[in-house]
């Protein structure tokens, strides 16, 4: 199940009010092929203004809230999922700055949460990029060279259509690296774009 809608959002004061604010949700059953071998989808296509995104900007995005609930069936599977930020692509590999990552090796769900809120008061993750790096924020999880993801291929949207991935992307990846089961994600994220 995948949706992506505008919602409302809070000011400080506590009221409604219309910030472009839009929620995606991507709910996703993992058919691992192989060990090893990572599924790729695109959470969030920064330049895809249609095909049922609601975004009208495409400079960068803010993260208003991200989270994220993984499980898998069996205790002797070992599966990733990370959710991260294109920082860098090309022809034929790209670089990943990650914002979520976790590991489920028991037979288990976990829930990670990024930005969110502080009473009435949003938290928002600027999630801007100038000459390859995060302007506004520091992550230690950056994987460079990933052939997978380049602008010579498509990976799947939320919305299960091709897309050429390009700097600036939110991706999802999951990964198995023991066992043969297979495992669910739910991601959703609310976010605004802007110039």
């Amino acid at each position: 199940m995948t949706t992506s809608r505008t919602i409302d959002a809070i000011d400080s004061l506590g009221q409604p009010v219309d910030e472009g604010i839009v929620r995606v949700e991507m709910e996703q059953t993992i058919l691992a092929a192989a060990n090893g071998v990572p599924d790729w989808f695109m959470l969030i296509d920064l330049d895809n203004t249609g095909g049922g995104y609601n975004h009208v900007e495409t400079g960068s995005i803010q993260c208003v809230n991200l989270t994220t609930e993984f499980s898998k069936l069996r205790a002797n599977d070992i599966w990733t999922m990370d959710v991260g930020l294109i920082l860098r692509i090309d022809g034929t590999d790209s670089d990943v700055g990650f914002l979520a990552a976790g590991s489920l090796m028991l037979d288990s769900t976990i829930v990670f949460n990024l930005a969110g809120s502080h009473g009435n008061y949003p938290v928002i993750v600027n999630l801007e990029i100038d000459t390859g790096d995060f302007t506004d924020m520091a992550t230690n999880l950056t994987e460079a060279a990933i052939t997978t993801l380049n602008t010579g291929g498509t990976i799947d949207d939320v919305f299960g259509d091709a897309q050429t991935p390009a700097v600036g992307d939110v991706v999802l990846r999951m990964l198995r690296t023991s066992g043969n089961d297979d495992a669910t994600s739910l991601v959703t994220m609310d976010y605004r774009t802007v110039a």
